[in-house]
């Protein structure tokens, strides 16, 4: 199932080199949260809520900077030395950790509203 999509990805580091791969592993991830969760594929609502959304799109990014770290040659290093795809990829990790942390079931198949007991007082005049 897709959750989302390469179009989705916004970071200008690396919004270029994000592979359909990518995008393809965190729409797995989050059906595997759901399993993980006890939630049927078929119960889980799209478009994904909006924290859904960033976790697959955190993960899908995580993976890629994962990929490329270590691989930038020395001029392409980051103002004060570092890797900028490792920087990236632990910025990414623990957007990752902390928000598959906070999802919670109605993030995978919606609010539910619960039914409105009905309240009916017979008015008279006295």
């Amino acid at each position: 199932m897709t959750y989302i999509t390469l179009e989705q990805i916004e970071d200008s580091l690396l919004k270029s080199i994000m592979k359909q791969s990518d995008i393809d592993e965190a729409n797995e991830q989050i059906s595997y949260l759901a399993a993980s969760k006890g939630i049927s594929l078929t119960r889980i609502v799209t478009p994904v809520s909006v924290k859904l959304r960033r976790y697959a799109i955190a993960y899908a990014c995580m993976i890629r900077a994962k990929s490329y770290f270590g691989q930038q040659p020395r001029q392409m290093q980051m103002d004060g030395g570092g890797d900028a795809y490792e920087r990236k990829y632990k910025a990414y990790l623990a957007e990752v950790e902390k928000l598959e942390n906070e999802l919670v079931v109605e993030d995978f198949i919606g609010f539910r509203s619960k039914p409105q007991s009905c309240i009916s007082i017979p008015l008279a005049r006295a």
